[in-house]
């Protein structure tokens, strides 16, 4: 989905210089580089959707094979938490930072993890 901005609020975008503005793509130039006189911009509409991250530590035997093949190198045997097992479980350090690649959850041995998209 594009919004339009009106030509009035094209002064106030490129004064900004936000991440924003970066994602402002002009609509007013022709062939040849002439510009038409109404001035508009296209900002395309961005989502994001962030993954939701689930570790089961009463499961966790903390291993750490999750974090060897994590990409981001996001998840961390946690010292501070021993689970009723008596073991370590692996924690996730920046949530937000994860691509959701399910590498974690993929190696880990006793499903421990599980990744929601």
């Amino acid at each position: 989905m594009l919004q339009i901005l009106p030509a009035s609020d094209r002064a106030a975008l490129v004064a900004s210089r936000d991440a924003e503005a970066a994602h402002v793509l002009p609509r007013d130039t022709l062939k040849g580089g002439a510009r038409r006189p109404e001035t508009a911009f296209i900002r395309p509409a961005i989502f994001t959707i962030m993954p939701k991250v689930t570790i089961y530590e009463n499961v966790c035997k903390g291993c750490a094979l999750c974090t060897i093949v994590c990409p981001k190198k996001l998840l961390a045997i946690r010292s501070d938490v021993l689970n009723a097992k008596g073991y370590r479980p692996v924690g996730i350090t920046d949530e937000e930072a994860c691509i959701a690649c399910a590498s974690c959850a993929k190696m880990c041995p006793d499903s421990a993890i599980e990744i929601e998209k």
